[in-house]
């Protein structure tokens, strides 16, 4: 079996980007540590398949390996060190993840290029604040920028918002390579945002209810308008009532509260009684306004607060409670998995260049992790 070499100091990269021993990326690729250190001195060492699973490991394609070219910002771009920088040290699954969706970004972008559709590479018009803290005014804009009407569900929510050319992607419902990775280290992670000058990232993760999804897409979208940098989010960055209070996440979770919410619609709750109500039953009290207005009940409870109708206690006590809710996944359609997490605008695109020989069917089954029969179905769903 013909054996192949690869760049010794591309390996290194590898180890040193995701903190890895030699010993640890042998384990997860799935190969002999002996073979992977004879690679690792430039010697031929690895088959065609292991040369493909340590490319797979590494969230890269095999290329990478081969090449003898100079490393360039290609692999580590700003956006994903600025991601990498908010995650503890070692996280390894949460990374390449990250990097899997700018990989994501990078084939979307070029597919683009190649069908000739740069209108849908940059964002024109993104709203500009003189001040921040108007939270009322600035949500104003942005509603009128994304063209909320009102009444929107969560798909609609993302249609409007990927209309922009921000681009959306959401974790899988069940197990594959886009399930967010249980890692300890990185406690209840919500997402990230990658905020590129053109087709900037927003990954929101499945919560169990699409008015909680709505709001983290919100909240990523608000740091694309307000802040600079990539941001990744968890629980605690995406809680009205944090242990530790940050003046940019503050900002973009009132920003994105009243883009859903506007002060009209809080005006008439009645929350006389919240303070002695269970968290459930507050819940339940509050479903009408969360399902016509595509927003948490948690959101709800922070402009109640404001408004000064319910204690911060009470507000505190629901966080709490919906923190201890387990996630159950909904069953779907087989191909309505692909739809969730590469979104409708993605999957089109990438079919259309497909039938335009932009690229080949087989790059198209690859940029959205599709198998033939998959593909097959996904461009039955797109006719």
């Amino acid at each position: 079996m013909e054996k192949r070499s690869i760049n010794p100091k591309r390996l290194q990269w590898c180890l040193d980007h995701y903190e890895l021993s030699l010993k640890e990326l042998a384990e997860d690729a799935h190969i002999e540590l002996s073979t992977l250190e004879r690679a690792a001195t430039g010697e031929e060492a690895l088959s065609y398949r292991e040369l493909r699973r340590l490319a797979e490991s590494c969230e890269l394609e095999s290329l990478f390996f081969t090449s003898n070219g100079e490393l360039n910002g290609k692999y580590a771009t700003p956006q994903l060190r600025g991601a990498k920088a908010c995650l503890p040290p070692h996280s390894v699954d949460m990374l390449k993840l990250i990097m899997r969706v700018e990989r994501r970004r990078d084939d979307y972008e070029g597919v683009l290029e190649g069908l000739g559709w740069q209108e849908m590479l940059q964002v024109e018009g993104l709203p500009r604040f003189s001040d921040n803290s108007d939270f009322a005014s600035n949500a104003a804009k942005v509603r009128q920028w994304l063209g909320i009407k009102g009444g929107e569900g969560f798909d609609d929510l993302r249609r409007l918002v990927e209309d922009r050319n921000i681009m959306v992607f959401l974790s899988q419902h069940y197990e594959g390579r886009w399930k967010v990775p249980e890692e300890e280290k990185v406690s209840k992670f919500k997402g990230f945002t990658l905020d590129h000058a053109s087709l900037p990232v927003l990954f929101v993760t499945r919560h169990q209810e699409t008015e909680e999804q709505a709001f983290a897409m919100m909240h990523g979208l608000a740091h694309l308008i307000m802040h600079k940098g990539s941001k990744v989010e968890n629980a605690e960055t995406l809680s009205f009532f944090p242990k530790e209070a940050s003046k940019e996440e503050e900002e973009a979770n009132m920003l994105a509260n009243c883009i859903l919410l506007p002060d009209s619609a809080v005006a008439g709750v009645q929350a006389q009684d919240f303070d002695s109500l269970k968290p459930e039953e507050i819940k339940d009290r509050l479903r009408p306004i969360c399902a016509k207005h595509c927003v948490s009940a948690a959101a709800v409870l922070a402009r109640l607060h404001r408004a000064g109708k319910v204690s911060a206690a009470a507000c505190q006590r629901y966080e709490e409670w919906t923190a201890k809710q387990s996630i159950e996944p909904k069953p779907c359609e087989h191909i309505e998995e692909w739809l969730h997490v590469f979104g409708h605008r993605y999957v089109r695109t990438i079919i259309s260049a497909a039938n335009c020989r932009v690229i080949t069917g087989h790059k198209a089954m690859v940029y959205m992790e599709a198998d033939f029969d998959t593909y097959i179905e996904l461009k039955g769903w797109a006719r």
